[in-house]
């Protein structure tokens, strides 16, 4: 699903795109999903879990952390999601 919404808007994306590119069966993907925002959902999920895990900020460390830990967070997906919507001249 994310290499699939790097490429085009999630809305163009189709349920045939998804089953080709997993190389899986309409019916499977319905066995684990009700629709593509729901997949879109536990993607999106899965991955905000992997950076959380990841984040050295996150971390539990001894004495006073510098700077906000969120901004620090957040400027980090900005820098690595090409999938991340960038408004048109930023």
């Amino acid at each position: 699903m994310l290499a699939l919404i790097e490429q085009q808007d999630l809305n163009a994306v189709s349920i045939a795109d998804v089953t080709r590119r997993a190389g899986v069966s309409r019916s499977t993907f319905y066995d684990h999903y009700a629709d593509l925002h729901e997949l879109a959902e536990s993607a999106c999920t899965e991955m905000f879990e992997a950076l959380l895990a990841e984040t050295p900020v996150f971390a539990l460390i001894d004495g006073p952390r510098t700077g906000n830990p969120l901004v620090a967070l957040f400027e980090h997906v900005l820098e690595h999601s090409p999938a991340v919507h960038r408004p048109s001249g930023a």
